[in-house]
């Protein structure tokens, strides 16, 4: 329940103020766990193209295309991120499961060195995302 409530309020906040990337980059990040993947890539295209260095936006929009099992484009995406800041650990991670995926097991093992080498960080959609589901458990205890 409380995943649909945070795309109505993103929804929402998207329709007040389209040209914000924050609000597309939200949406998706909502989305892309509820496995609306083309809805998400979507949404994520449009906040890529307001903000084109925003990295999260580029990190999700890879995982929405790779989870589409458009393999090619969900590589292209997660360079990007990585390009931007090279110093986020799961981004390498992800990049090496599409890699994996796509039976580029070379590719994949060379995305899991510079990974190792940097501290794990949890990013901040991981932290929301905890505390979303805090938040369902502890309804769900509530509720007989």
């Amino acid at each position: 329940m409380i995943p649909l409530v945070a795309v109505a309020c993103f929804r929402k906040a998207n329709a007040l103020q389209p040209a914000a990337s924050a609000a597309c980059r939200n949406l998706g990040w909502v989305l892309n766990p509820l496995r609306r993947h083309r809805e998400a890539s979507e949404t994520l295209l449009v906040g890529v193209t307001l903000a084109p260095a925003e990295y999260d936006q580029r990190l999700e929009l890879g995982k929405a295309y790779a989870n589409l099992d458009d393999l090619k484009q969900g590589e292209v995406e997660l360079k990007k991120a990585i390009s931007f800041r090279p110093s986020h650990r799961p981004r390498y991670r992800v990049l090496c499961s599409v890699y994996a995926k796509m039976e580029r097991f070379d590719l994949a093992r060379e995305q899991l060195r510079p990974a190792d080498a940097l501290q794990p960080l949890e990013p901040a959609p991981l932290q929301c995302a905890a505390q979303l589901a805090q938040l369902a458990l502890q309804q769900q205890a509530k509720t007989p």
